[in-house]
């Protein structure tokens, strides 16, 4: 008996460890508050019924943090801010919020967004330099 215990603790163990180590995709989006954008948006974190839904790229700024919203879902910065050229940016993988909608509701709930992507926001200052925002993935729903 005192056997099959060691044996189920370890089993558990191994298999909270396999999932917390895969590993995170690493996407960026670029963040635009001037431009009217579409996505697609479910009301169900599953994705079912989703609609075309227009919105802007929305940043609030207070004292500790800086949240984006984007399409109903809010992010708020991590970690200090990195800037980046252009040059420098060419290279990434840029995503839209589509994508991170599809990518979490195809295996919801066994997928959260903590859980599979590394998320930066990019915002233009000028022509040739972009802030980039290391954020968290707050929730879709507000």
């Amino acid at each position: 008996m005192y056997r099959i215990k060691n044996l189920l603790l370890l089993i558990t163990i191994l298999i909270i460890t396999n999932c917390q180590s895969q590993k995170k995709e690493t996407v960026y989006i670029l963040f635009n508050s001037n431009i009217e954008k579409h996505c697609q948006f479910s009301l169900f974190r599953n994705g079912t019924k989703k609609q075309k839904v227009k919105y802007t790229d929305n940043k609030l700024t207070n004292k500790n943090h800086i949240a984006f919203e984007m399409c109903n879902a809010r992010f708020i910065n991590i970690e200090d801010d990195t800037y980046k050229t252009m040059n420098s940016i060419k290279d990434l993988n840029i995503v839209d919020i589509d994508y991170l909608y599809s990518k979490t509701e195809k295996d919801w709930p066994n997928t959260a967004p903590q859980n599979i992507f590394n998320i930066y926001i990019l915002e233009k200052t000028n022509k040739d330099n972009y802030i980039m925002y290391k954020v968290k993935w707050v929730d879709k729903f507000k």
